[in-house]
């Protein structure tokens, strides 16, 4: 048995250093190949014209990676607009559940709250932002602080915003117009640097494009 594991294990080391050297090999058969067909391209007179058609393959490449880093920023501003606007809104009329008021919350935590009753570690996720998985219509207070005064509406920042449309359609690439302002706010949202007044101000302008549309 002895002999038949060192057999193995030589074998698998044979057979692993053979497979490192695969790519080693192609990439200079590949070389190779370059050359051989660049030589039959000078011979053919026509050298000029594969480098030429070289050249914009390289162009052609570099322009898809530009507009793929374009179309990459339009989709950060777009998901981060639906999750904190569109993922969980809140119910017209509704500030709490369950004794924990809504709108401070990060959206994902909110669709939790709101809809995750079935789910798995709900009522731990209730309790642990001080509510009471009993009672869904609670609103937080107790008897003894009831007297509160008449203006309990509370305003949390960058959550006072006009309500968007109802569906929002983007038919081209042309729906928001790709200026200085809009891929600066597309940089500080990949960065986590994004503002509320960020996300308002793309809001307006996807509301301008609909309106033109």
């Amino acid at each position: 048995m002895a002999d038949e594991a060192a057999f193995i294990q030589s074998n698998l080391t044979l057979y692993r250093e053979a497979l490192s050297k695969l790519p080693h090999e192609f990439a200079a058969v590949e070389r190779q190949s370059e050359r051989n067909i660049d030589l039959l391209c000078e011979g053919a007179g026509i050298m000029g014209r594969v480098k030429a058609e070289r050249d914009s393959l390289k162009a052609a490449l570099k322009q898809t990676q530009s507009k793929a880093d374009h179309i990459q920023g339009k989709i950060a501003v777009l998901e981060e607009l639906f999750k904190q606007f569109h993922l969980a809104p809140i119910p017209e009329g509704t500030t709490h559940m369950y004794g924990i008021e809504l709108a401070p919350l990060e959206p994902e935590t909110r669709l939790i709250v709101m809809h995750g009753r079935d789910g798995t570690g709900w009522r731990e996720t209730i309790a642990s932002l001080d509510g009471d998985p009993d009672f869904r219509d609670w609103d937080g207070t107790y008897e003894e602080e009831e007297d509160v005064g008449e203006d309990e509406n509370l305003s949390v920042d960058g959550l006072a915003l006009p309500p968007a449309p109802d569906t929002m359609v983007i038919e081209d690439d042309s729906v928001i117009e790709d200026d200085s302002e809009l891929a600066e706010i597309e940089d500080r949202i990949e960065s986590g640097e994004a503002t509320d007044e960020d996300l308002s101000r793309v809001r307006g302008l996807l509301e301008e494009a609909q309106r033109r549309g």
